[in-house]
C-alpha cells in the first residue's frame, strides 16, 4: 500500500518523532526521568489533540 500524506501531516509526524529523540536523550544519556516523562506527556497532547482534529475532518 502507498500511503500519501500532506505536508502539515508529515510535519506533525517528523516533530513527534523528534520528540521521541528528545526524551530518549534525556533518559538513556542524561538519566533524566523527568524529563523524559514531560516530553512524553507532550507529544500524547499533541497525538490526542492530532488524532480529534482527524476525526473532525473525516
Amino acid at each position: 500500500m502507498h500511503k500519501v500524506a500532506n505536508r502539515e501531516a508529515l510535519d506533525g509526524v517528523q516533530q513527534m518523532h523528534r520528540g521521541v529523540h528528545m526524551a530518549l536523550d534525556a533518559l538513556v544519556n542524561h538519566g533524566d526521568t523527568e524529563a523524559a516523562v514531560e516530553i512524553l506527556r507532550q507529544i500524547d497532547a499533541a497525538m490526542v489533540d492530532w488524532i480529534n482534529e482527524t476525526r473532525k475532518m473525516r
